[in-house]
């Protein structure tokens, strides 16, 4: 995938609860979940070795959880974050 290696979330609302999200790679931004102008909550989850890689369209930007975009909103609670990795910045959450 180019953006959102695992998860990829545009315009919407996305609950993520009691799941792994791990070894996932974007050739751009956000190895792990991608929240695009929408809003995410995630609870009781781990976001573990994620690769943001930054070679396509993209500068790298977070491994694990990015959250960009006007009005984009996330609430985060009970998660390790954990290993992941950014060829740019953000290597666990990007806002």
């Amino acid at each position: 995938a180019v953006f959102g290696g695992g998860v990829l979330a545009q315009f919407g609302t996305l609950a993520i609860s009691d799941s792994d999200v791990s070894h996932n790679v974007a050739n751009g931004n956000a190895g792990g979940v991608l929240n695009f102008r929408g809003n995410l909550s995630v609870s009781k989850s781990s976001v573990l070795s994620n690769e943001a890689r930054g070679l396509v369209s993209a500068v790298g930007n977070t491994g694990g959880i990015e959250n960009v975009g006007f009005g984009a909103q996330a609430v985060i609670s009970d998660i390790l974050i954990s290993q992941n990795s950014a060829a740019a910045a953000g290597g666990g959450i990007g806002n």
